[in-house]
């Protein structure tokens, strides 16, 4: 009776916040030509050299015809070019692949963008970063998406204080990307 009521309990629908983790991530870099992602971190903007930019996809099925109040990106920023602000963005894109190469799947819209900065040594400690990414997370769940794909960028990918590396969901689960959902009950 116990295993059925706990199996049972599994199938009602979640309310209140919610944590998804990446199925997929990787990033591409104007000078890579092989698979990064395996690697555990994403990069974004420009280096001095070259430009990179990540794509991650979620399993949105537990959205599936849920109503949410807030979606939030979080990101552990390990490394940045200085403690300046500058604007990074979250883009809607197509899925990509172990074959996804510089410059990897065309964007679709602009969906956020913010400023935060960390992880420029003692200046600015490593740490994490959010963007609100409400408004795209419940187009995901109102399609019933299975799953939902970004694509992340600096806005100025010709200003070297825009380079930022994140952990990806290769490193150590505690540092992971994750969306941060809350739902309605």
């Amino acid at each position: 009776m116990l295993t059925m009521l706990t199996a049972m309990s599994l199938l009602a629908p979640v309310d209140g916040p919610i944590e998804l983790k990446p199925v997929f991530d990787t990033f591409v870099q104007q000078d890579y030509e092989d698979d990064q992602s395996k690697q555990p971190e994403l990069k974004l903007g420009f280096n001095g050299t070259s430009v990179a930019r990540s794509f991650l996809t979620f399993d949105t099925t537990a959205l599936e015809g849920r109503t949410l109040t807030t979606a939030t990106l979080r990101l552990w920023n390990q490394h940045s070019w200085s403690c300046r602000s500058r604007s990074w963005e979250v883009w809607s894109a197509p899925s990509a692949t172990r074959a996804t190469r510089w410059p990897g799947p065309p964007p679709i819209a602009l969906r956020a963008a913010s400023i935060q900065t960390t992880g420029f040594g003692d200046k600015c400690a490593d740490g994490w970063v959010e963007a609100d990414v409400t408004e795209l997370v419940r187009d995901w769940a109102k399609d019933a998406s299975r799953t939902g794909s970004i694509m992340l960028r600096a806005a100025d990918e010709a200003d070297s204080f825009a380079w930022k590396r994140f952990s990806s969901a290769d490193d150590e689960p505690v540092h992971a990307p994750a969306l941060s959902v809350t739902l309605q009950p």
